[in-house]
């Protein structure tokens, strides 16, 4: 995983409280990844984004709108087995989640 912690209006970027969080395995309490906590400033500019996509998302028929739910679904699944070790790792939870993870992009 990568140090961006927050996915606003199409890019990573790190969040601007100056706080951190450490992501830890339970298994050992090794620190996986230590993230940057989002601040008022990353929720104004998220706030900001969705209301800027909301006309185009709200005009889309619900064809458009399947596509492009079904295509984030899709990138999920691919994805699923990173998604899952990461979580696995985190929850200290058997990989038996890697099939979970793929069952549920499916429903995204």
């Amino acid at each position: 995983m990568g140090e961006a912690s927050q996915f606003i209006a199409g890019r990573l970027a790190e969040g601007t409280s100056g706080q951190t969080d450490d992501v830890v395995d339970p298994s050992n309490g090794q620190v996986i990844q230590t993230v940057t906590l989002a601040g008022a400033e990353d929720v104004d500019a998220a706030v900001s984004a969705a209301a800027a996509a909301y006309p185009e998302w709200s005009g889309a028929t619900p064809a458009e709108r399947s596509t492009r739910i079904t295509e984030c679904a899709r990138l999920l699944g691919e994805r699923a087995a990173d998604l899952a070790a990461v979580e696995s790792r985190r929850l200290n939870a058997p990989k038996v989640i890697h099939g979970l993870s793929r069952h549920a992009a499916r429903f995204f």
